[in-house]
């Protein structure tokens, strides 16, 4: 008995964890009908599990391993039969996973073969509306291979420019370095990744100093004023620390 509680909890905390990842990952790529698709991983799981209590017991592990036999056999006889529905099944997640168009994106398939909005995509087909407001059905199967030109299709972040200038005799790469430091820092405060290495630009030389300039990505122009204002905030300190000036503006008053 003990044997058979011990492995009924390892299976449900291991069900638990693929539950919860897979969960995480589909709501953190924002999967259309997620809910659906974790239910679906859920019962699964939860069939599993039930197999595997089952068949612990003297009296129902033949039945259990007949069903498990059975199930491999009636899986393949599918599998054969319901190839092409299959096939679009697992188009049709990969579609809503890495998600190459969305709902109400103007799509073009192979190089104008069919122009129109993606009105709904399903877990077998997608549904699109052309200019002349027909709605043609396509198979997932055909569109995951098929060559995609989205209109809409772009980088959703935002690219916030940062501009200080700091006095003439500055170190100014180590100006430079407390930036760009501040700069990643705070990017991963706010969970940005970078495709390119973040880099400070010199930009001009005026009459009070060197101006520098940063690009600091951003998911939301909301939160690229949060970030832009954080990283002015601990920059004024670390320059501080770092004996380094910004632009000197002096202003001169005479009286006539």
């Amino acid at each position: 008995m003990k044997s058979i509680v011990i492995v009924t909890i390892g299976s449900v905390i291991v069900s638990i964890g693929i539950y919860k990842g897979i969960r995480k990952v589909l709501y953190k790529k924002d999967v259309t009908n997620k809910a659906s698709f974790a239910r679906l991983i859920k019962y699964v799981l939860v069939f599993i599990n039930g197999m595997i209590f089952l068949g612990q017991f003297e009296q129902t592990k033949p039945i259990m391993s007949y069903l498990a036999a059975s199930s491999g056999v009636v899986a393949l006889v599918l599998g054969v039969a319901a190839k092409d529905a299959f096939g679009n099944l697992c188009s049709g997640l990969m579609i809503l996973t890495f998600k190459p168009f969305v709902e109400g994106d103007l799509i073009k398939v192979n190089q104008g073969e069919l122009i129109g909005y993606v009105e709904s995509i399903r877990f077998r087909h997608t549904i699109i509306r052309t200019y002349e407001s027909n709605r043609i059905i396509v198979p997932n199967s055909t569109l995951n291979s098929a060559t995609i030109e989205n209109a809409f299709f772009q980088d959703a972040r935002k690219n916030n420019y940062l501009e200080i200038e700091v006095s003439y005799g500055t170190n100014i790469d180590l100006a430079i370095d407390i930036l760009k430091s501040l700069v990643e820092k705070t990017m991963g405060e706010y969970d940005i990744e970078s495709e390119t290495p973040i880099e400070v630009k010199v930009i001009n030389f005026s009459t009070t100093g060197i101006d520098l300039r940063v690009v600091v990505p951003s998911k939301t122009s909301l939160d690229g004023f949060d970030m832009l204002a954080k990283i002015r905030y601990e920059l004024v300190k670390e320059y501080e620390k770092a004996n380094i000036h910004f632009g000197n503006y002096s202003v001169e008053v005479s009286q006539s």
